[in-house]
């Protein structure tokens, strides 16, 4: 469980760099960053149950209906990530008392920051071990 927490440790890294860039471009801060930062990470409840589903799919559902269970929690996940986005806009909209728009415009800022640089990272590390290996392979010729 270590190795599995150590591993996915970029993902709140990236979105509390991402929160800080949109949260220092916010016109008005109505809390300290370090109050900010705790109720905006409020707003992964929807994506840690989504977890828990999918932790408990993969304890209870039967070894031959495992394969439909997860396919339909992978469908699912449109769930919680509409669910945490009206959270993050909700956050956006009353901590930094702005208006709907500007709102909506910072919860695109948060995803357009913390996703690409995720994404990237994640896919990043699994393509440079593969990369490393035909690199290696390249070499012995």
């Amino acid at each position: 469980m270590l190795d599995g927490a150590l591993s996915f440790l970029f993902i709140p890294v990236i979105e509390l760099a991402a929160f800080a860039c949109v949260y220092a471009m916010a016109a008005r801060r109505e809390l300290p960053f370090a109050d900010a930062v705790n109720r905006f990470f409020a707003g992964n409840t929807p994506w840690l149950l989504w977890l828990v589903t999918l932790a408990a799919a993969g304890c209870f559902v039967p070894p031959q209906y495992t394969g439909r269970a997860f396919r339909l929690l992978e469908y699912a996940a449109v769930v919680p990530i509409l669910w945490s986005m009206v959270i993050d806009f909700r956050f956006f909209r009353d901590t930094t008392t702005q208006s709907p728009r500007h709102a909506i415009r910072d919860v695109i800022r948060m995803r357009a920051i913390a996703w690409p640089i995720g994404i990237a990272y994640f896919f990043g590390i699994a393509i440079w071990s593969d990369a490393a290996f035909i690199l290696s392979q390249w070499v012995r010729r």
